[in-house]
């Protein structure tokens, strides 16, 4: 198996007033974009994926997020296993998924990580649905706040799976919903010819029209399953950062990091 990870870092941040670009917010003794690289690091050591190609999109701070990743991974770099996609402006994940098609297209499944996103066992919940040859989208049932902010709902049924859901629709009205399906920001999509002729056929066409809510409607007309995570953290302020490093020192979360290596 080939498996093509791009991890999203070249969002604004712009709700994060600090003086540190949002992949290198500090989470313990490490930061954002630490926990999401090693995520795949220990996904890559665990199960029988032969190659592999990770993509980081920089734009804001994109120099100070280049110095630290090239700093402490350059091993990956060395090989060439580990690269960047600077964009002059954000292009969106549907902007950046069209620029590296042609590279995406080389391999079995890709794998999407926001870097704002910190889920503790991401790489166990990965190796244990990488096997299943289907797409996959990873949620997280909270409560409903009923925040301004608008929040994306995912209907989800029984798969015949234990601990599987099938995806049946999305939608945007959730006042009535006591507990909404939260996308966490991390999605496993299997390369097929369905999915290229996505990437080769209606995204060249609509990509100014098209979002990454409209790529996970395509693959729900096909097959979008999901899992769900007990623990998810997003940071979009400085009280999430603060939130975020209690909670994991509270639940003894230490995330084992590897920086370099020969």
């Amino acid at each position: 198996m080939n498996i093509f990870v791009i991890i999203f870092s070249a969002g604004l941040g712009s709700r994060l007033k600090t003086n540190f670009p949002k992949p290198l917010s500090p989470i313990l003794n490490s930061t954002t974009i630490d926990i999401n690289i090693n995520s795949v690091i220990k996904l890559l050591s665990k199960t029988n994926i032969r190659n592999f190609s990770i993509y980081i999109n920089l734009h804001k701070d994109a120099d100070k997020i280049y110095k630290y990743i090239s700093q402490n991974y350059y091993w990956l770099i060395r090989r060439e296993k580990l690269k960047f996609l600077f964009e002059h402006k954000p292009l969106g994940h549907i902007g950046t998924i069209n620029k590296l098609k042609y590279n995406i297209l080389r391999f079995d499944k890709i794998l999407l990580i926001n870097a704002d996103t910190i889920i503790p066992q991401l790489d166990n919940i990965v190796e244990n649905i990488i096997k299943i040859n289907t797409n996959f989208i990873i949620l997280y049932k909270m409560k409903n706040k009923q925040t301004p902010k608008t929040i994306t709902h995912f209907n989800t049924s029984n798969y015949y799976i234990p601990n599987i859901f099938k995806v049946e629709s999305i939608t945007k009205e959730t006042q009535n919903l006591n507990y909404i399906n939260l996308y966490t920001g991390v999605s496993l999509i299997k390369i097929d010819k369905i999915f290229s002729q996505f990437l080769l056929s209606e995204l060249k066409n609509q990509e100014n029209q098209l979002n990454f809510i409209d790529l996970l409607k395509f693959l729900i007309n096909n097959e979008l399953l999901a899992v769900f995570t007990e623990k998810f953290y997003e940071i979009t302020s400085i009280k999430d950062l603060l939130e975020i490093n209690v909670s994991l020192i509270e639940n003894k979360i230490f995330p084992l990091i590897f920086k370099t290596q020969h």
